[in-house]
């Protein structure tokens, strides 16, 4: 694990893959469907693992966030 600085004025995207598969990449004629979430909509998802999931995301990527700006201010 290498430690890693967000400078202001940055922008990151960040992409998520799953695979409901054995996990392992391969060659394929069929192209993946891509699905980005709007920020501004809340999404009410039926199963719990998707709830899970998306909570995780938020709170993590919501926490990195948040450090960086007290960070920012701090300076």
């Amino acid at each position: 694990q290498e430690d890693f600085t967000f400078e202001a004025n940055e922008l990151y995207s960040l992409d998520v893959v799953l695979s409901a598969g054995e996990g392992r990449a391969r060659e394929s004629a069929v192209r993946p469907s891509v699905f980005k979430r709007a920020v501004e909509r809340k999404y009410i998802l039926k199963s719990q693992l998707g709830r899970a999931f998306m909570n995780q995301v938020e709170n993590t990527i919501l926490s990195l966030l948040r450090a960086q700006q007290l960070r920012l201010v701090t300076k």
